[in-house]
């Protein structure tokens, strides 16, 4: 028996709460994010079939989170079901632990279940204490911590290292090597890529 399809209304939901989280924020580059975002209207439904990891039970765990994020996360929560969840890492790239404690679901990218051309909204998530290793891409990057915090790391951006916590932003540049650490319990993020498509990162 197949997943059920994923109701887009759920999508279009998440991807309206992202654009307001982006819009409250005091960031000048999640400005430049949200002005890069098409509007919902202009983004076409696309059948996907919802599928789960393991990672997602953690959920029930999740780390503190602020008023400007609880919404999206209360969002996360009542979908998480029915979202396709991905792994894009193989277990030799980072280890079998980091492939079997992270996940993300698409709100919003080439193949998701909203189609945006370029660019990606995703949801990513990261079991307590998981490190998400070195790597870099040519999109640049927006991190908006949801729920729980993170020690981030980047090479020459100003204020990392640094521990994060829910409702701050991330920004990495095109092709900065970058890290993340969850902390003591497991961390929701909102992840955002501005120009190209989804690519596998270089690792390292």
């Amino acid at each position: 028996m197949s997943n059920p399809i994923i109701t887009c209304s759920n999508s279009r939901n998440l991807y309206v709460l992202a654009r307001d989280i982006l819009a409250a924020t005091k960031s000048t580059a999640a400005k430049l994010f949200l002005d890069d975002l098409p509007p919902i209207q202009e983004l076409i439904e696309n059948g996907v079939n919802a599928s789960a990891l393991p990672i997602v039970a953690v959920l029930d765990d999740l780390g503190q989170t602020v008023p400007d994020t609880s919404t999206l996360v209360a969002a996360v929560l009542n979908s998480a079901q029915a979202q396709d969840w991905r792994q894009p890492y193989e277990a030799e790239d980072f280890g079998a632990d980091f492939a079997s404690r992270s996940g993300w679901f698409a709100i919003a990218d080439q193949n998701g279940p909203l189609v945006m051309t370029e660019g990606l909204v995703e949801i990513m998530l990261l079991d307590a204490n998981l490190k998400y290793p070195m790597h870099s891409h040519a999109p640049e990057e927006l991190y908006i911590v949801l729920a729980g915090d993170v020690w981030w790391e980047a090479e020459g951006v100003p204020g990392a290292p640094e521990w994060r916590k829910a409702g701050d932003v991330i920004h990495h540049p095109p092709h900065c090597r970058h890290a993340l650490t969850a902390g003591e319990t497991p961390a929701l993020l909102l992840a955002l890529w501005r120009g190209g498509g989804f690519e596998k990162p270089a690792i390292g």
